[in-house]
């Protein structure tokens, strides 16, 4: 069975969460740690009832730390997108590391390097 394309809606969805993320940490956060973290995307299920919210860090090693206290923090993201958003199911929260940035970094490094 062919895997269903992502919807206009859920690309909405997943933009208005990222936006709105993005906006709690500038704002709403206090650990100096977080605020170095960048969302990079957000990607909903079909049913919208789970987001996997990748992020970037500028130091790797904050990484680990930084998907941690991310994820203790889903509960507080997860009220106030409900607060915010207008949405019929608030979506449970998964922080993940994005690893690309770093990845290209390091290509980037080796290509010059050369």
């Amino acid at each position: 069975m062919p895997k269903p394309r992502p919807t206009h809606r859920i690309s909405r969805v997943e933009e208005l969460i990222q936006r709105e993320l993005g906006q709690l940490l500038i704002t709403e956060i206090n650990d100096r740690r977080l605020k170095k973290v960048t969302f990079s995307r957000v990607k909903m299920s079909p049913d919208l009832r789970h987001a996997r919210v990748s992020f970037t860090v500028l130091d790797e090693a904050d990484a680990k730390y930084s998907a941690t206290a991310l994820n203790k923090a889903a509960h507080f993201f997860r009220k106030h997108i409900a607060k915010e958003l207008d949405l019929r199911v608030v979506p449970e929260l998964f922080f993940v590391y994005d690893k690309e940035l770093h990845d290209a970094v390091e290509l980037v490094d080796l290509i010059n390097h050369l």
